[in-house]
């Protein structure tokens, strides 16, 4: 006696992660988050909610745009801490609370603009800055394996921008890591860039010898 029936999940639930913008959620940094979504077949789900700090105030707002992905902006103040309230696709509504926020730091940013370039900007908190003012810092871009890209600057200002023409890097993602002047990485961002494709494909007649 053969029989197929479906096995249907006991226990339905869904989770969430945070991934903050340069690896860490540093006070008075303001940056972006991501965020991914998840049911319990781990496949994306979509989400929606509140971040709101240990006095109930809501400060930002959260929505998943694809397969229960998406990104927020937010700065964490002094002496506060984060949770996000959530209501998944599947009905699921949960509390869970911000990864953990360092009192001192420094963070790199990276985005594309139109015109071509990829800015980059180094953020450092004022106890950061306080104790680390003109101090050397690198910046080190690779791509494949390859280094593409490097730079040395000091930090004389609590934020420094700077723009990389996106033709220093093949296509594909690239990996940008702030290290400090003894060589410990600081801060890292994934960004991929998309450049025109720069294959010509031309018709070719070959006459048959038939």
């Amino acid at each position: 006696i053969t029989s197929t029936f479906p096995l249907k999940n006991s226990f339905p639930d869904a989770d969430i992660q945070f991934f903050a913008e340069g690896g860490q959620l540093i006070e008075n940094i303001s940056g972006k988050v991501a965020f991914k979504a998840i049911q319990e077949k781990g496949l994306g789900i979509h989400v929606k909610g509140e971040i709101t700090d240990n006095n109930g105030k809501v400060i930002s707002t959260l929505e998943s745009q694809h397969l229960g992905m998406g990104t927020f902006m937010f700065m964490p103040e002094t002496g506060k801490s984060y949770q996000a309230n959530l209501t998944f696709a599947n009905g699921i509504k949960k509390t869970v609370n911000l990864p953990a926020i360092k009192s001192t730091g420094i963070a790199l940013s990276a985005v594309k603009t139109a015109a071509g370039n990829l800015n980059i900007r180094i953020s450092s908190n004022p106890a950061y800055f306080a104790a680390n003012q003109n101090k050397k810092y690198y910046i080190v871009a690779q791509s494949k394996g390859i280094i593409c890209y490097a730079a040395q600057t000091e930090l004389n200002t609590p934020v420094f921008t700077a723009s990389i023409p996106n033709a220093k890097f093949p296509a594909g993602m690239v990996q940008l890591t702030l290290f400090s002047a003894a060589g410990e990485p600081l801060s890292e961002r994934l960004i991929f860039v998309n450049l025109p494709d720069d294959l010509t494909v031309s018709k070719v007649f070959v006459k048959s010898p038939v």
